[in-house]
């Protein structure tokens, strides 16, 4: 049982992630850790495009439906079972997945796993070994970045980190919880991930919350372009037809 698991882990997971990430590193300026990070962050965001534009497309359902939502939510504001079958069947036939960035999140936090490996004993002599016959070996590991040294905590970086999550799960979970705002770890969900995630960072190494950081402002990006896109799209629909004399 034991060597399954272990090759799953070394051969499925580490080697390869930790393999494009040398991989990566070598072809940063400097080269630095902290342009390696950014560059995977931003890979892994790209390669996971499609669940989050049908997150995304479930957040435009939602608002469509929502004055019904609220009507069910008044109606049934004593009844949390009723409440929950009504929009249950409301929900039915309208491709609505809450959890669509779950995916997203999953394949993070395996490469966060795997970072952590990374620097526990991926930079030494020993740790090179795992390298593929075609990734050069780095002659140095440079892990400052910025003033920030990636390879150990930073209270700072894991602060900024932490508070862009905030916000960005604010903005997300605000039109989703309208749905299944009963529970108090639902309602507060923002706030807990946010806390639990800078106690997680501040005693880990810093690249982590450099990585969660881009993610993040990722996220925030592709929101905003599609907030601008649909509201620049609304006001050419409301512009007036102009007939010629």
């Amino acid at each position: 049982m034991i060597e399954p698991i272990y090759f799953i882990w070394q051969e499925v997971l580490y080697r390869p992630i930790y393999n494009l990430f040398i991989f990566v590193y070598n072809f940063t300026p400097g080269p630095n850790v902290g342009w390696a990070v950014i560059s995977l962050a931003i890979l892994i965001r790209v390669l996971f495009l499609n669940s989050t534009f049908r997150g995304f497309r479930t957040d435009a359902v939602i608002e469509d439906i929502e004055p019904y939502l609220e009507k069910i939510e008044e109606e049934e504001k004593h009844d949390p079972k009723e409440k929950r079958r009504r929009i249950t069947e409301l929900l039915k036939g309208k491709d609505i997945n809450l959890y669509h960035e779950f995916y997203v999140i999953f394949a993070q936090v395996v490469f966060l796993i795997v970072l952590y490996s990374v620097f526990q004993y991926g930079f030494s002599k020993e740790g090179m070994r795992e390298l593929y016959s075609w990734v050069k070996v780095p002659s140095s590991i440079h892990s400052n970045f910025f003033g920030f040294d990636l390879a150990h905590p930073n209270a700072l970086l894991s602060l900024v980190a932490s508070l862009t999550l905030f916000i960005q799960l604010v903005w997300e979970y605000n039109s989703k919880l309208n749905i299944v705002r009963i529970r108090f770890s639902e309602k507060w969900f923002p706030l807990l991930l946010a806390i639990f995630t800078y106690i997680l960072l501040v005693i880990l190494p810093s690249a982590k919350a450099l990585f969660i950081l881009v993610s993040v402002l990722f996220s925030i990006l592709l929101k905003v372009i599609i907030v601008v896109s649909k509201a620049t799209g609304s006001q050419n629909q409301s512009l007036p037809e102009v007939k010629s004399v």
